[in-house]
């Protein structure tokens, strides 16, 4: 679906001074022409929204927000302005009601479906309000520092960000939010001349403070150090003498890029927003101008690049200086690191992906979000009572609300006093409540840090938010009200006093829930008690505990005790807080139990009874009963150490409570949350462990599985198996084996290509019988995937069936693995984290972790652990293929086992490195000018000798497999290029028969085609056709060429002198000439039978084959190189989409045309790369040996040899021998059959083929 797009942004004024500086008389010229040279920049993201999108086929305009000279330009252009000659000075002041005009104005005449609003600081939801009714979606992406402009978010459908906290917060606030990455403009390598050599050792471009944790430091300390380097950017005054010898002012855009191209490495410094998360803007631009990005270590950073590999992460100033001293003197290393940072860059961080993501996600929204904006909170129709209190307030003010509040107590009433408008529904409530906040001050406290961070827990009307509001007017605030008449006022109360805090539409408690709430319309609403008229949406209070808090105030209605045990093990970032502790008598006694987990966290309390108007049943004389309701305060400051476990108070060696804190808190209540892994709360948390893993190997589940339970994993995952077999102890419904891994009872041997085996083996006392009986079950080459407890709670519901025995470590599992499987050939994988293994334990579901959470793995928590592990391609011992065993009976042998060219089996094979198999055709072609065909018979052959000997794999399978670092031996992968017929006709059959998988490269533009590729046709005409003209002349450019055709041998000659010319032309220029030579031999343009590409129904036909992978090979098997970058990605991407859109399928493999090290360039292999491609490959002879370009996989050409001859060639261990000989007896074999070949084709095969 084509979309039109408006993508919103702004400038720095200085860039924009600078822009106009350098362009004299650009204030004056027509919209187009400032706007293409603002774009010529390539500052920021410059059009690398709009361009990208368009190029997905969309519509797209920038609008740059406040650029008043190009907006004025518009403006005058499209006739909301008079065409004038107006004063720049007068544009240069545009008011900001003009600007919001113009932006309102452009958006009425290009109306977009979607604003991408990438300036939500100053494009305010004020501004576009008045446009939402005119779009289908208003989206903001934010990455920076959040400003007071942006508290209003009102006009935004969908908010994205490349901080997770922010995803998180936007998504608190009820709007919903996306993680969305930043990315590169690989168009930049075209704009940029990248020198050779690298003069810059050092690079950085950015800010030097503002929000940057250490702010200079890092430079300094690099300076100090002897460090040559080129800084430029803003906010310099905290450099040293010696470091501000470096700075070089700003750089905008193109010259950023300039200078990143000419470094060795550039460094990099997250904002401290970004906190534990790499998401700046730097780590694509460095690594796609190919220089070693030296930045900070961040939590996911593993995720977006390889540390160590793809760019390198420093800890502090003195271990940046020393691995920046290691890679300047280590060159060959450091380009290394650079060169991979960049192709995977271009492989997965441009702008055309995210644009790619960004348009998927706005479909979505589109498609199923209401685009109605969310409306706005009631206010009252009917005139407020308004009240006013001098700002001297004493409690004779305060009686005089207490006396209205008695003869009229609910209403409409909008309070002033203390310079604060105040609206409220319960006059008597309020009265209690104001007295207490701003005469009593019960919630008064005092910190040195300006901006201090507060949680009200219970906001109510928001009283206590106004009174720390006017004492610090920096203050972060966060507020939960649960109450639906309490949120609409306490927002009201915001607006009116212009306070910026963070509402939560929630309640406290211990967990994510919908809970019964009473609701009274006043500061009383309770989760205990009453009637229970409502439902509300309750939340742990822990996940909003990030850093410090300096102050915490709790008045939650009874919760109190459930919340502060939540939040135990985060107290230490509590520095005081206020408890309101509600003595209800359905709640029982917790009072114990919340100063417990005070003591344990180190705080020092004080227990007050603050009005005994409230409360007169504690004062004395004290007259309780079991259902007195009573109130106190619990005033806490954390002041003393953290008391250890055993009474012994002291600090942790981190700052953080002791074990005795998490002693008390589980004390107050041993229960967890779900005694079933969280099942009937959302997904257990291991679930998403496990199936990340098998996604990450889904391309192993392939032909033959075997499942234990059900098939749900083989059926999501393996889009390639012909049979799942589904095993299990006991007959059952979705049983199809019945067996016992243990003791190996009806298991069947050589049977499966994978095994799957999930949270199983832990249930089984006799492991490594299990692990035997697996390994034994797989086909030669097979695969086991399985998964295995680590921490967790004991399956109660296995233990008391079968047992449950083991738990397991990375290191036990895979010395228990490798006993059974080949040495190199085990991987495995720890999953899980210290909250991940607290929340597995508790049975919180992972819906309640963040991804940031569950992404993060440390491998002294490890909650899950997951193996693959290969079987070896054939037993050491055992040259041919083993016959398939079940219950002891015999049956066929999955591989035949070819029979020995003389007396005995052949040697076994051995290869020590993988490679891939290249052919075309199979038939029986005895022309075959350029020796792509090999005989059925021959196929046969080749195909039988591939399965008895050797691991045969899909491509895909190999490809993940090389970006582990895995390089089986004896393994082999088969592909085909170009998409001929006989690829299904004849291929197809005889690999089902071995069941070999392969990969069929198609040329898209070629499918059902009656025509044959050119280099056929050319043979038809020149080699085939019996009665030609005794000569040929072509002119070719400015030269007139000249063939004899007298003899066979000239006829050859002249083929190959025009395949060689043709070979360098693009398609739109060999077609004429082939088309010409044609119509001179007198030969139809439509093809034979037995030479045609796939028709439609041919290719569907293949790609639904369990065995076959489609792979693109370009729309018109054009020579890559000869190409323009822009006609490139025409020919790769368009066959990609095509083959897609004609197969249903993803194709993410290419097979570059002729496929030579001089077919493509560097930048064909960086566009394929940034296209989501997973490899490429090439036809430059060789094995798949280490370090393997990904975009350049060596392959090696089958010619038409017998089986014998093929088998000779396996185990030879040079291979170009029998390549060159072939090549040389080519002319014989081709002049020997032109005289001896049939008159014409066979027409019947021809009719039968075509049936076919």
């Amino acid at each position: 679906m084509s979309l039109r797009f408006l993508i919103v942004n702004t400038d720095y004024e200085p860039f924009l001074a600078r822009l106009y500086a350098e362009n004299p008389g650009l204030e004056m010229r027509p919209f187009e022409q400032q706007y293409e040279a603002r774009m010529a920049t390539c500052f920021g993201v410059a059009d690398f929204y709009s361009r990208n999108l368009r190029a997905l086929g969309h519509e797209a305009a920038d609008i740059i927000y406040n650029a008043p000279f190009m907006q004025y330009a518009w403006a005058r252009e499209n006739g909301l302005i008079a065409r004038t000659q107006a004063d720049p000075r007068q544009i240069a002041t545009m008011t900001a009601e003009h600007l919001a005009a113009i932006l309102q104005a452009r958006v009425r005449l290009f109306k977009p479906d979607i604003i991408i609003n990438l300036a939500m600081e100053q494009v305010t939801s004020d501004v576009l309000n008045p446009v939402k009714p005119f779009v289908r979606l208003m989206v903001g992406q934010h990455a920076a520092p959040l400003t007071m402009a942006m508290r209003d978010l009102s006009a935004y459908d969908l908010l994205l960000s490349s901080i997770p906290g922010y995803v998180d917060g936007f998504r608190r606030l009820g709007k919903p939010a996306e993680y969305f990455r930043l990315g590169f403009e690989s168009t930049l390598l075209d704009r940029v001349d990248i020198p050779s050599d690298r003069p810059v050792d050092v690079a950085f471009v950015g800010q030097f403070t503002g929000g940057h944790k250490g702010g200079t430091e890092l430079f300094n300390a690099l300076a100090d150090r002897g460090f040559a380097m080129n800084l430029h950017g803003f906010g310099y005054d905290g450099l040293s003498d010696r470091a501000r010898e470096f700075f070089k002012g700003p750089l905008f855009g193109l010259e950023m890029y300039r200078l990143y191209s000419r470094a060795r490495v550039v460094l990099n410094r997250h904002i401290d927003i970004a906190g534990s998360h790499a998401n700046n803007m730097r780590l694509y631009e460095a690594t796609g101008m190919g220089a070693l990005l030296l930045t900070d270590r961040k939590d996911n950073l593993h995720e977006l690049f390889a540390p160590g590999r793809e760019v390198v992460a420093y800890e502090s100033a003195e271990h940046c200086a020393e691995l920046l001293r290691h890679f300047l003197d280590s060159e060959s290393e450091r380009a290394h690191i650079a060169a991979a940072g960049q192709e995977r860059t271009l492989r997965e961080h441009t702008y055309r992906h995210r644009m790619a993501e960004l348009a998927q996600m706005v479909q979505e929204y589109t498609a199923t979000a209401d685009k109605a904006a969310s409306p706005p909170l009631r206010e009252s129709v009917a005139p407020h009572h308004v009240i006013e209190i001098r700002a001297e307030s004493t409690r004779q003010d305060f009686e005089r609300l207490r006396n209205l509040a008695g003869r009229e107590r609910f209403g409409d009433y909008c309070v002033k006093f203390n310079g604060l408008t105040i609206y409220c529904y319960d006059l008597l409530s309020f009265y209690m409540a104001a007295k207490d906040i701003f005469l009593q001050r019960i919630y008064d406290f005092e910190t040195d840090n300006p901006r201090p961070v507060i949680i009200d827990g219970g906001g109510h009307i928001g009283l206590f938010s106004l009174y720390v509001a006017q004492r610090y007017p920096d203050a972060r605030i966060t507020i939960f009200e649960p109450d639906g008449k309490s949120l609409e006022l306490l927002h009201k109360n915001l607006r009116a006093n212009n306070i910026m805090a963070t509402v939560v539409d929630a309640g406290l408690h211990k967990s994510d829930a919908t809970l019964d709430f009473t609701a009274d319309h006043s500061d009383g609403g309770s989760l205990y008690g009453g009637a229970g008229d409502t439902k509300v949406r309750v939340v742990p209070l822990s996940r909003y505990i990030e850093g410090e808090i300096n102050f915490l105030k709790l008045n939650i209605e009874g919760a109190e005790s459930e919340v502060i045990t939540e939040i135990a093990d985060r107290l230490h970032l509590v520095k005081e807080l206020v408890i309101e502790y509600h003595g209800f008598p359905e709640t029982g006694q917790s009072l114990h139990r919340i100063l417990a987990v005070l003591a344990a966290a180190g705080f020092r309390y004080m227990i007050h009874d603050f009005d005994s108007l409230t409360n007169p049943a504690t004062k004395p004389p004290f007259k309780m009963t079991a259902q007195t309701r009573f109130f106190l305060l619990i005033y806490a400051k954390r002041i003393l150490s953290p008391e250890r476990a055993g009474d012994e108070p002291g600090t942790m060696e981190d700052g953080r409570p002791s074990t005795r804190c998490v002693e008390a808190t589980y004390n107050a209540g041993c229960e967890p949350v779900s005694r079933t892994f969280g099942y009937d709360r959302g997904t257990p948390i291991d679930r998403v462990y496990i199936e990340r893993f098998l996604a990450e190997n889904a391309s192993a589940i392939r032909g033959v599985v075997l499942e234990v339970g059900d098939d749900q994993y083989s059926r999501k995952y393996g889009s390639r198996t012909t049979r799942v077999d589904v095993l299990s102890a006991a007959a059952s419904e979705t049983a199809t084996l019945v067996g016992d891994l243990a003791t190996g009872r009806n298991i069947p041997r050589d049977a499966y290509d994978c095994i799957v085996l999930t949270q199983t083996l832990q249930m089984i006392y006799d492991v490594k019988a299990a692990l035997r009986t697996a390994a034994e079950a797989l086909k030669p080459g097979g695969t086991l995937l399985l998964t295995a407890s680590g921490i967790s709670q004991i399956s109660r519901y296995d233990m008391d069936r079968w047992g449950e025995y083991w738990r397991f470590t990375d290191k036990s599992l895979r010395m228990l693995v490798e006993e059974v499987f080949p040495e190199g050939s085990v991987s495995v994988q720890a999953y899980g984290n210290v909250a991940a293994a607290k929340a597995f334990l508790d049975g919180v579901p992972a819906e309640q972790l963040s991804n940031e959470v569950l992404a993060h793995n440390d491998p002294d928590y490890q909650v899950l652990l997951a193996a693959r592990a290969s079987k070896a391609a054939v037993p050491v011992g055992n040259h041919a293929a083993k016959p398939a065993v079940v219950s002891g009976e015999p049956r066929d042998s999955v591989a035949a086992t070819p029979a020995p060219s003389s007396g005995g089996g052949r040697p076994r094979v051995v290869i020590e490195h993988p490679l891939i198999l290249l052919y075309h055709r199979v038939a029986d072609d005895p022309v075959d000018a350029q020796l792509l065909a090999v005989s059925p018979e021959n196929f046969d052959a080749h195909m039988a000798e591939l399965a008895a000997y050797l691991r045969v794999v899909p491509l895909p399978t190999l490809v993940e497999e090389i970006r582990h670092g895995q390089y089986m031996p004896d393994t082999v992968a088969v592909t085909f290029d170009d998409g001929y017929a006989d690829n299904l006709t004849k291929a197809l059959p005889i690999l089902k028969a071995h069941n070999i998988p392969a990969t069929v490269f198609v040329t898209s533009r070629m499918v059902g085609s009656d025509r044959e590729f050119w280099w056929d046709a050319l043979e038809q005409a020149l080699l085939v056709n019996s009665v030609l003209p005794p000569s040929l002349a072509l002119t070719c450019g400015s030269q007139r060429l000249f063939w004899s055709l007298a003899d066979p041998a000239q006829r050859l000659k002249c083929y190959d002198d025009i395949c060689s010319i043709l070979r360098d032309r693009p398609a739109d220029q060999i077609d004429p000439v082939v088309d010409m030579i044609l119509a001179w031999a007198a030969v139809p343009l439509i093809g034979r039978m037995s030479k045609r590409p796939l028709t439609l129904s041919q290719l569907r036909c293949l790609a639904d084959s369990p065995l076959i992978e489609i792979g693109a090979h370009t729309q018109t098997h054009t020579r890559l190189r000869i190409l323009s970058v822009r006609d490139q990605f025409a020919e790769v991407v368009g066959c990609k989409r095509q083959l897609e859109a004609l197969t249903g399928q993803p194709v993410n493999l290419l097979s570059y045309p002729f496929g030579s090290a001089g077919d493509f360039t560097d930048e064909t292999r960086q566009l394929v790369a940034s296209e989501g491609f997973t490899a490429a490959l090439a036809n430059t002879q060789g094995h798949v040996s280490p370090p393997v370009d990904l975009y350049a996989v060596s392959r090696l050409l089958v010619r038409n040899w017998t089986g014998d001859v093929f088998a000779r060639w396996l185990r030879d261990p040079d291979k170009s021998q029998l390549e060159g000989r072939t090549l040389a007896q080519r002319p014989r074999r081709i002049i020997a059959a032109m005289t001896c070949q049939r008159p014409a084709e066979n027409v019947l095969e021809d009719v039968v083929e075509s049936l076919t």
